[in-house]
C-alpha cells in the first residue's frame, strides 16, 4: 500500500503545499487553496518544516517496507486522473521528485528576480 506517498502532490510555503499533498491531506477539499502557500495566523515557519520533515520521515519508512517499487495502489478519485487508474511505488517516487524539483525551480525564480544572482548560467 502506497498511501502516505499517494497524495503524490520544497523553504516556507512550498513545504507546506509539498507536506500536505505527500501527507494526502490536500486532495481537492476546502483549504486547499492559496492558503497552503502562506502563514496563517499562529503558524511558524519552524512548524511547517517540522511537518515537512515529519511527511517525510513517515515516507523513507514507507517506501522501505515496500516488497518491491512495482508494488501498485489505486489512484484517488480526482478529474485528472483515467477512473480505476493505478500507480506503482515508483510511479509516485518520481512524481514527487519531479513535482519538489519544479516547486524548488519556483522558488529559485523568485529569488533571482529579487536578488539578480544566477545560480546556474
Amino acid at each position: 500500500m502506497i498511501t502516505a506517498a499517494a497524495g503524490y502532490h520544497i523553504p516556507s510555503r512550498t513545504s507546506r503545499h509539498r507536506g500536505a499533498q505527500n501527507n494526502h491531506t490536500c486532495a481537492p477539499q476546502p483549504g486547499c487553496g492559496a492558503d497552503q502557500f502562506r502563514l496563517l495566523p499562529g503558524e511558524t515557519l519552524a512548524a511547517v518544516l517540522a511537518n515537512y520533515a515529519e511527511v517525510a520521515r513517515r515516507t523513507d519508512e514507507l517506501v522501505a517496507s515496500l516488497p518491491s517499487l512495482n508494488a501498485g495502489h489505486p489512484l484517488p478519485k480526482a478529474p485528472w486522473f483515467e477512473p480505476g487508474a493505478s500507480w506503482s511505488a515508483r510511479q509516485v517516487l518520481l512524481h514527487i521528485i519531479t513535482e519538489t524539483a519544479q516547486h524548488a525551480g519556483h522558488a529559485d525564480i523568485i529569488r533571482e528576480s529579487l536578488d539578480g544572482a544566477k545560480s546556474m548560467g
